[in-house]
């Protein structure tokens, strides 16, 4: 079935999917509905892969192997996110700061606990509830914070004073002052802060939310607009300066992707559209990243990359990869291990196969690093009466390195935020309710 496929994309799609969900992010200033003149960023749209034909194989194994050591970089803090960009946030009795891969910690501010969930942007409640037997909170707890206090890349975070919010440096200079009511993480486009505005009219005049957004150097680009959204793991935004219900949808360099794009409560666009790398699906049509139409069937889509699609085949039973165009790229089925890496390269693995290899934008096979993924095995009742998760640490031919296993709950006991995995990143393994211990992919000594 295609809905049992589609399972095997959540964990690496999972933090792409609640970023274009819903929520509000500024852009435009007030006078106008395009960015400012001096807001530039890469562009997005990249030369279409000529068709390519041929079938999927296995590469010998690579040279070297991975592991995964655990590390106490965590202990002691009451709350933490994953690394990004070597940093995480950790938090303790009220204390907050970010700690390096290596140990090192910087204190940047203090902060009631209640103040942390406050943050969200989105305005989105926690999507796990602490009375549930069956929920993870540590692992939730992961992804909250890091969709909210990932450090960026240029090393610029939230900042809390006063009960606002703005951003600093991991020294705690700060670089946008903390006036608003919520913030978002920073990414390659842009990042986004809400305020109450009071405005006149009616009895005792009116308060609602308006925005701001700054580009990554900290360039207000757009002030005081209605209503907006961002995207910045893939490079969008969206705003409606007038007030009429919609907007304008552009990419990071500030190009115009469509206009007049609908949206409704609490900045939700429209449910007719999903976002992806290459491009969005509208309406039950494909467009590029230049707005262009694509003759391609817009209902089979299944991932959306700068220069091919996976698309549903149903002689296939299963993904297969096309260009633009609609022409297969691959004889066999495909599914993927994980979103092309930034360097453009691509996880793959034939159907029915456990093994991953890495491809470049054409379909060719590179030579692959050693890679590590995670697979949930299948749930059991051990001696005692409790369901156990067993979480699989697989090599890139599929053979098992190690078995995790947690007691229930938690019903999801691992989080990763990218996948695969290669030397250097994090697993973040939670075998109880209350437990996140960080696991380094390392090479075998």
């Amino acid at each position: 079935m295609k809905t049992d496929r589609i399972l095997r994309l959540v964990s690496a799609a999972v933090l792409c999917t609640m970023l274009a969900a819903c929520g509000g992010e500024a852009l435009a200033p007030s006078s106008s509905s395009a960015p400012a003149a001096s807001y530039s960023e890469p562009a997005a749209t990249p030369e279409p892969a000529a068709p390519v034909s041929k079938q999927l194989t296995a590469n010998l194994p690579v040279e070297g192997a991975l592991t995964l050591t655990a590390s106490n970089v965590f202990d002691g803090y009451q709350h933490v996110s994953p690394f990004f960009n070597g940093w995480a946030f950790v938090y303790k009795d009220g204390q907050a700061g970010y700690i390096s891969e290596e140990g090192e910690y910087k204190p940047l501010y203090t902060v009631p606990a209640e103040e942390l969930y406050r943050i969200d942007f989105y305005g989105l409640p926690s999507t796990y509830d602490p009375n549930d037997p069956y929920s993870s909170p540590r692992r939730e707890e992961l992804y909250w914070m890091g969709n909210n206090f990932r450090c960026s890349e240029s090393g610029i975070v939230p900042y809390y004073r006063d009960g606002k919010w703005g951003y600093s440096d991991l020294d705690g200079n700060i670089v946008v002052e903390p006036i608003y009511d919520q913030v978002t993480w920073v990414g390659q486009v842009a990042y986004g802060l809400c305020y109450e505005y009071a405005s006149s009219g009616g009895t005792g005049g009116i308060s609602r939310k308006y925005y701001d957004i700054y580009n990554s150097r900290c360039e207000l680009i757009a002030g005081e607009v209605y209503a907006a959204w961002a995207d910045p793991a893939y490079g969008y935004y969206f705003m409606d300066d007038d007030q009429d219900g919609a907007g304008e949808l552009y990419n990071a360099d500030g190009s115009l992707v469509m206009a007049d794009m609908p949206y409704g409560y609490g900045n939700c666009l429209s449910t007719g559209a999903e976002y992806y790398p290459g491009g969005i699906v509208y309406n039950g049509v494909a467009y590029d990243r230049t707005g262009a139409e694509l003759p391609v069937d817009a209902d089979t889509i299944d991932r959306f990359y700068p220069n091919w699609l996976a698309v549903w085949d149903e002689a296939a039973d299963d993904d297969i990869g096309v260009d633009l165009n609609g022409q297969p790229l691959l004889d066999a089925g495909l599914w993927m291990a994980g979103d092309p890496d930034e360097t453009g390269a691509q996880y793959l693995g034939v159907q029915g196969s456990q093994a991953i290899r890495r491809y470049d934008a054409q379909f060719n096979e590179l030579a692959t690093p050693p890679l590590l993924r995670a697979a949930k095995g299948t749930s059991y009742t051990n001696e005692a009466g409790k369901e156990v998760t067993p979480i699989s640490i697989l090599d890139q031919d599929g053979q098992e390195v190690m078995t995790l296993e947690a007691v229930e709950p938690p019903v999801h006991p691992v989080y990763y935020p990218a996948e695969p995995l290669v030397e250097g990143d994090w697993l973040y393994w939670c075998p109880d309710r209350d437990t996140v211990i960080p696991y380094r992919v390392t090479a075998v000594q």
